[in-house]
């Protein structure tokens, strides 16, 4: 049950909406599957072994997982939409007052002490923090004795929890002459509880919470066998099973939240807040879930490594339990994949194979140039996804189909984590093989110049595995950079990796347009001194690609997460352009910063464009109403063209010039209003094309009105 109540069944509210239930489906889980997920296993008592050719396989008879994809796949909440969010930001405010009105410390205690059972207190740090200040300061100055025993055992577990500094020596108070804890406290059941709960957070050498955990866990033992109160047995029996501070937030919460509602005396905005934010979170861990179960279910790893274990959700718990916060979403997920691989590594070694094999799998593993990836950029996910290039092939076979391992790799090389060298006869290959000749070459050399600054900048060298040297192919680089760019507290970064790494595989034309737009930036801009300098720190180049996937969402009727891709790009690169407009390949937006485009614009290929650029209407005329610019132009800084006008192929508009009507191809327009140099009758013609030369200033000398 208590993987259903963390990530299936959400808590009932009174607060509630009409909105979509569980989406239909076929699939009806079984009763088993309402067990907690940690179930008895068979334990496999030595590794397989061979003799001669023959190699038997030992198998430890892991059960099959009960949490099926299918299943997970289906999980489905209501409570993602922006009236739960707000109704939550209303019952926010309302403890934050809560919270600051003037009461004795024991009920403050109290009251901090309910938020972190009902899994809240993590919304209002600054606030609890605040508040155990004044009561640490209070407490060192006052007399001890005059404290009572629940209220000082209470005081002291939540400020040592929140790292105050405060003595064992407050309980001697609560001693007897022979310096034993008196038997006259074991009536009040909720200091009992609090002082074991305290006991389980001593520093080394503090006996006098040794004695107290084990005059509480005696007595409580005793009140569990002649209480009558099952209310208060119940409460007592689940923490002597584990201390509060080893449990996993997320379902002591749910725990609490029963407990409360059948105690019956907590404030009721406080369990409406906390029902609320468990259901929220909860839609994230689905998501999260959903996932690591997709993620999973295409490695196909559970079915070609049937001898380890499958076990997604035990894998999945773990991340939860160490980052529950919503915000940890990109951790759960991460987190999620590496310890199933890793745990399928250990069943590698534990169970299945052979002294033999493990010997060329470890001579493998310790073969990758572990030196090279020093300086942080050697994470346990890169190693381990590397690993499993390796085992998978080795272990994923029938046994008579193994090849000798030096086909596979060559243990003599040494090999940057994630670069493994396969043979020419492996089915598996580095570079995702949808990319195309220029698309290789141009990765392979974005690679190369990361590595270069890596070895010359060590404190880049983890920034640099991250972002381009752990992936691929140039467009999984660009998703994941593209995601930690322009995410938000509510636009998950794994969630805008998914979105552009979708658009980008399944759409050649997205691609060949960064590719045509890393060229242009490399080619154009003397600043620019490397194409990888271009893929992580070019804002123009960022919002041009991030702007392609917003106009495919645009023509997919995909419009509000179009637009609202839109705002994120004008917040985080200072670029503003219509999800609607049009943009050709091989663009150079120069600098960038305050280019306006607007909704009915075009602009051809191989243009370039400076900062402070608008492409705009003219008025709250509809329709097409926004320039269009042809192949080969280039636009000075400060230009503004306004209106369904057309900029001819191969036209060059001077910085800081208004653009009213048409340009003709070839010419260049210059001024306020602008004006074509040579006159309007025989405008002087262009022999380079501008977007492409980037000549700002050859119309100077005909420029007869150009004073200094």
């Amino acid at each position: 049950m208590v993987s259903m109540a963390l990530l299936h069944l959400p808590l009932s509210s009174s607060f509630s909406f009409h909105g979509a239930g569980l989406p239909s489906t076929n699939y009806k889980p079984s009763f088993t599957m309402l067990k907690y997920v940690v179930i008895e296993r068979g334990m496999c008592i030595k590794a397989s072994i061979q003799s001669g050719d023959v190699i038997v396989r030992q198998c430890a008879n892991y059960s099959p997982p009960l949490w099926k994809d299918d299943f997970i796949q289906s999980l489905h909440s209501k409570f993602k939409g922006e009236v739960y969010r707000r109704r939550f930001s209303q019952l926010k405010g309302q403890v934050q007052m809560l919270l600051k009105e003037e009461r004795d410390s024991l009920e403050q205690l109290e009251l901090i002490d309910a938020l972190q059972k009902l899994g809240i207190s993590y919304h209002f740090e600054s606030e609890i923090k605040k508040i155990l200040e004044r009561i640490s300061n209070k407490f060192l100055k006052k007399d001890k004795e005059k404290n009572s025993f629940y209220a000082t055992s209470l005081q002291f577990r939540l400020l040592r929890q929140h790292q105050f500094d405060i003595s064992e020596g407050v309980f001697n108070a609560f001693k007897d002459e022979m310096g034993n804890f008196k038997t006259c406290f074991c009536e009040d059941i909720n200091g009992m509880l609090s002082l074991y709960e305290a006991s389980f957070l001593s520093t080394k050498r503090e006996t006098v919470l040794e004695e107290a955990k084990c005059f509480t866990v005696k007595y409580l033992n005793e009140f569990i066998k002649s209480s009558k109160d099952e209310l208060k047995v119940e409460i007592v029996e689940h923490a002597l099973k584990l201390p509060l501070h080893w449990r996993i937030e997320r379902l002591e919460a749910r725990w609490s939240i029963d407990i409360y509602e059948r105690i019956g005396t907590l404030y009721p905005i406080l369990l409406e807040i906390a029902k609320l934010d468990f259901n929220m979170v909860q839609s994230i861990y689905q998501e999260d879930l959903k996932y690591a179960s997709s993620w999973w279910r295409d490695t196909e790893l559970g079915e070609k490594m049937s001898f380890a274990r499958d076990q997604l959700m035990e894998n999945f718990y773990w991340t939860v339990g160490i980052g529950f916060e919503p915000e940890l979403s990109y951790f759960r997920r991460m987190g999620t994949k590496i310890v199933a691989l890793i745990t399928m590594i250990d069943d590698v070694y534990d169970v299945y194979g052979t002294l033999d094999e493990l010997k060329l799998f470890t001579n493998a593993i310790e073969s990758f140039n572990l030196q090279e990836a020093s300086g942080g950029a050697c994470t346990a996910a890169s190693l381990t996804i590397a690993t499993f290039q390796v085992a998978t092939p080795l272990f994923s076979r029938e046994p008579t189909a193994f090849d000798d391992f030096s086909d596979l790799v060559s243990p003599t090389q040494a090999m940057p984590i994630g670069e493994l060298r396969f043979s020419s006869q492996s089915p598996t290959a580095v570079v995702d093989s949808t990319m195309n000749n220029d698309e290789t070459w141009l990765w392979g050399q974005i690679k190369a110049e990361a590595r270069q600054d890596a070895e010359s900048e060590p404190a880049l060298a983890s920034y640099l595995y991250s972002t381009i040297l752990s992936h691929s192919s140039l467009e999984r680089s660009l998703s994941f950079h593209l995601g930690n760019k322009l995410c938000s507290s509510t636009l998950l970064s794994t969630l805008l990796y998914d979105l552009f790494l979708n658009a980008f595989s399944t759409d050649y034309g997205l691609r060949s347009a960064a590719v045509a737009d890393l060229r242009a930036a490399r080619e154009r801009d003397p600043a620019c001194v490397s194409y990888s300098h271009c893929l992580l720190n070019y804002k123009g180049f960022l919002a041009c690609q991030a702007h392609r996937v917003a106009h495919k969402l645009w023509n997919q009727s995909r419009r509000p997460l179009a637009l609202a891709l839109q705002s994120r790009i004008a917040d985080v690169f200072a670029v503003d352009i219509h999800p609607a407009a049009r943009i050709g390949k091989g663009i150079l937006f120069d600098h960038a910063t305050g280019v306006v485009v607007g909704e009915t614009a075009v602009i051809g290929n191989n243009v370039s464009i400076l900062h402070h650029v608008t492409l705009g209407g003219t008025g709250k005329m509809c329709g097409d109403r926004h320039p269009k610019i042809g192949d080969g132009v280039l636009i000075g800084a400060g230009a503004t063209i306004l209106g369904n006008v057309k900029i001819g192929e191969g036209a060059k508009i001077g910085a800081g010039s208004v653009v009213l009507i048409d340009v003709p191809p070839r010419t260049t327009a210059v001024g306020n209003p602008a004006r074509l140099v040579g006159g309007k009758e025989k405008p002087s013609q262009l022999e380079d094309i501008p977007g492409e030369s980037m000549d700002h200033t050859s119309f100077i000398s005909e420029w007869s009105d150009y004073i200094i």
